[in-house]
């Protein structure tokens, strides 16, 4: 059992939890339920900048070291831009959607970023914007999901696709180069759709040519992509599946997923509704075979662990929760 190195209250009430963490050189970012989001310390976690009420509800929350700082969205409708040099903790830059909710959001190395909007009025967006400038939105598609958008990142070597994942169930491959409306079928941006038949709660490259999903009811497969010859048609095959990681893990919940040390492993974070352990598996790229690991962590509390990343350069764990704890632990 592994205990916590530092720890930190987000928050002055027990009503405010942690959402999700994101990581910088030499800070954690995180984002909680109040609508703010702040910046610690990496050892100490001794708060170092934050932003009071950034959106009424923050929905994503990435780090953008291009900028010297993060990038957020919200529910308002708003994406914005933080320099955390910045200490009058405004954005650099706010883009504003007219009542469309954002969920979720993602950056490529070339200073795009990607968001996904709510199903509203009958649409389920995702939106192309440039980092760099407030103009208007580059490109819209709506034709991709037909629910909520809850996970998007773009591949880790080509920066023109990205991967998008939906509560429809579907994990679909996008080449943001392309326009939606078009009547030329070889310039559809739609590449390649997997059906998971399930709420998608994460979609993931792991590597090149793997993608993993995960869905709120916790079932798993992972996939192997395919680009044939003609370099324009994709195929997908399931290498692994589990229909239900809850049993197999056991767990109540799956947290998420990232990169281990080793570049053929991923790790799964997994916790139960009964304990305050957070627990890890490894998730073999190839085969997709998962096993579970030895490391336990021991939370503040039995609340439910929301988020975790791995800082893999010093073997640093950070998790939150809905104890309102930010954890650091060293292994």
């Amino acid at each position: 059992m592994v205990a916590a190195s530092s720890s930190v209250r987000i928050g002055n009430d027990a009503e405010t939890y942690v959402f999700d963490i994101a990581q910088l050189k030499d800070h954690i970012a995180a984002s909680c339920s109040n609508g703010t989001w702040a910046c610690y310390d990496k050892t100490t976690l001794r708060e170092a900048f934050k932003v009071p009420k950034a959106h009424s509800n923050i929905t994503g929350i990435v780090s953008y070291e291009q900028h010297n700082g993060v990038l957020t969205c919200g529910t308002d409708g708003k994406l914005q831009l933080w320099d955390i040099r910045n200490s009058s903790a405004k954005p650099v830059r706010t883009w504003s959607s007219e009542s469309v909710p954002f969920t979720c959001l993602a950056t490529n190395r070339a200073e795009q970023i990607a968001v996904g909007s709510e199903l509203t009025r009958s649409l389920a967006s995702i939106f192309l914007l440039d980092a760099r400038s407030e103009q208007k939105i580059i490109r819209q598609w709506n034709d991709a999901h037909n629910d909520d958008i809850t996970s998007l990142q773009f591949h880790p070597k080509d920066n023109n696709l990205l991967l998008s994942g939906s509560v429809d169930g579907l994990v679909n491959l996008i080449d943001i180069t392309k326009d939606e409306d078009t009547e030329n079928a070889d310039e559809d941006p739609l590449l390649h759709v997997i059906n998971h038949e399930a709420s998608i709660h994460l979609a993931r490259f792991l590597g090149k040519r793997r993608v993993l999903a995960l869905s709120h009811m916790e079932s798993y497969a992972l996939y192997k992509l395919k680009r044939d010859l003609d370099d324009k048609t994709w195929t997908s095959k399931e290498v692994a599946s589990d229909q239900d990681l809850r049993q197999s893990l056991p767990c109540s919940y799956v947290i998420d997923a990232f990169p281990g040390n080793d570049k053929h492993s991923y790790m799964l974070a997994f916790g139960t509704f009964s304990s305050n352990e957070t627990h890890l598996a490894s998730l073999d790229t190839d085969t997709g075979e998962i096993n579970k690991e030895n490391v336990v962590f021991e939370r503040m509390s039995t609340e439910i662990c929301r988020a975790i990343t791995y800082d893999s350069k010093n073997h640093v764990y950070y998790t939150g929760g809905e104890d309102g704890m930010l954890q650091c632990f060293a292994v």
